[in-house]
């Protein structure tokens, strides 16, 4: 990511961050899962096409579950986070 110009934020290491003028993306990896947002759709997808030059990629779409999290846009774009407790029984 780095070579793309990507840096590794301080705060934490499996987050990269692209900023210009115009542009910010945001790249969370965990494991073998990305996340990637930005303020600009099709930078999403230029930068998946590039990535997948180098690396054997799976694209699955918008952003439903992440660690347990289940993750919702609404009608305006919000995204809203849940986590459903559940309990284990024997």
């Amino acid at each position: 990511l780095k070579c793309f110009g990507f840096k590794q934020a301080k705060c934490d290491t499996s987050l990269f961050i692209f900023q210009n003028t115009n542009l910010t993306i945001y790249i969370l990896i965990y494991v073998d899962d990305i996340i990637i947002t930005t303020n600009f759709k099709l930078a999403i997808d230029y930068l998946i096409s590039k990535l997948k030059t180098r690396f054997s990629l799976k694209d699955l779409g918008p952003l439903h579950y992440f660690l347990g999290i289940q993750v919702q846009r609404d009608i305006d774009g919000n995204l809203h986070l849940s986590k459903k407790n559940t309990l284990l029984t024997s």
